[in-house]
C-alpha cells in the first residue's frame, strides 16, 4: 500500500513541489496504491477542511484527492521508514501530487474549464489562497489545484462575499486575476513569475464565463450535501458546525457570489 517512489522519477518536480521560496519537500512525496501523494502534518481543523473540501469538489472540479491517515497507518509509514520524520500525537493526510494526474483522471480537461473550476470551487467555500503555489500543471498544461486550509471562514470573517474580495494581497480574493494567454507555451514563462496579483491563465474568455455559468451549479448541488457528506465522515467538533453555518449562508448568496467573483477576475487582466 504504502512504498517509496524512485527517486529518479520524481526530481523533475523538483522545483515545483514547494512552498514560495522553501526548498523542495520531495522527501515527503510517497508512493499509495501505486500513486504519488504528498504527506502532511497538521491541527485536526486543517486536516478536516482539507478532507471536506476534496470530498465536495471531487469529479466537479480539478482538486486534488485527500486521504487522512488513520494512527496505524502513520505508525506503519514510521517502523518501514518510508518517511524521515513522523509526529505519531499529530492528524496526518496525504494528498495526491497535481503533477501525476492523467487528463483522463479529471472532471476539466480544457484550461478555461480548470481555472473557472477552481475560480468558483474556491468563491463558494470561501478559499481565500488559490495563489500561484497551490495549483500545479499536468502534461497537457491543466491545473488541478490544492491546500485548503485557510478555507470556509470559520475564523469569523471574510464571510461575506463583499468582505471576502475586499482583501488584496498574495492568495486573497481581491488579488485574483485571469489573463489571457495565446498558447500554452506562455504557462511556462509565466507561472509563478508573483506579482502583487494572483494569475489564472486563461485561453477565451467566453469560454472561461459559459464555464463558470455551468460550474456553478454542479458545485451549488454538490454543497447542498454538504451536512450528508459531514456526517458520513464522522466530523464533529465546533469546527465542523461554523464550517456547517457557513455554508448554509453561502448557498443563499451564491448566485451574487459569483457575479462579484468575475467582475473581480476580468477587471484589469486582459481579458475584460
Amino acid at each position: 500500500m504504502f512504498s517509496k517512489p524512485d527517486p529518479v522519477s520524481i526530481n523533475e518536480y523538483q522545483e515545483e513541489v514547494k512552498n514560495y521560496n522553501a526548498p523542495p519537500i520531495l522527501n515527503q512525496v510517497i508512493l499509495f496504491y501505486e500513486k504519488l501523494w504528498l504527506f502532511k502534518q497538521s491541527d485536526p481543523n486543517q486536516v478536516i477542511k482539507e478532507d471536506l473540501a476534496s470530498t465536495l469538489g471531487n469529479q466537479i472540479v480539478n482538486i486534488a484527492d485527500t486521504y487522512v491517515l488513520s494512527r496505524s497507518e502513520l505508525k506503519e509509514l514510521m517502523q518501514r521508514k518510508i518517511l524521515n520524520s513522523v509526529d505519531l500525537e499529530r492528524p496526518a493526510f496525504l494528498t495526491r501530487l497535481a503533477q501525476d494526474y492523467k487528463i483522463d483522471e479529471l472532471p476539466l480537461k480544457s484550461l478555461d474549464e480548470a481555472v473557472a473550476g477552481e475560480l468558483v470551487f474556491s468563491t463558494l467555500i470561501r478559499r481565500r489562497d488559490p495563489h500561484e503555489y497551490n495549483h500545479s500543471y499536468i502534461e497537457e498544461d491543466i491545473p488541478v489545484f490544492y491546500d485548503h486550509g485557510v478555507s470556509f471562514a470559520t475564523d469569523g470573517g471574510m464571510l461575506l462575499a463583499s468582505d471576502f474580495f475586499s482583501h488584496k494581497g498574495q492568495g486573497f480574493a481581491g488579488s485574483w486575476r485571469v489573463e489571457m494567454i495565446k498558447d500554452k507555451a506562455d504557462i511556462k514563462k509565466l507561472w509563478r513569475k508573483l506579482g502583487p496579483e494572483d494569475r489564472h491563465f486563461i485561453y477565451d474568455k467566453d469560454k472561461f464565463i459559459s464555464a463558470v455559468n455551468i460550474i456553478t451549479e454542479k458545485v451549488k448541488e454538490r454543497l447542498d450535501s454538504t451536512e450528508e457528506i459531514i456526517s458520513n465522515k464522522g466530523m464533529i467538533g465546533a469546527e465542523v458546525e461554523r464550517i456547517t453555518e457557513v455554508m448554509k449562508a453561502v448557498k443563499l448568496s451564491y448566485l451574487a457570489d459569483i457575479e462579484l467573483m468575475l467582475k473581480i477576475v476580468l477587471a484589469n487582466s486582459g481579458a475584460s
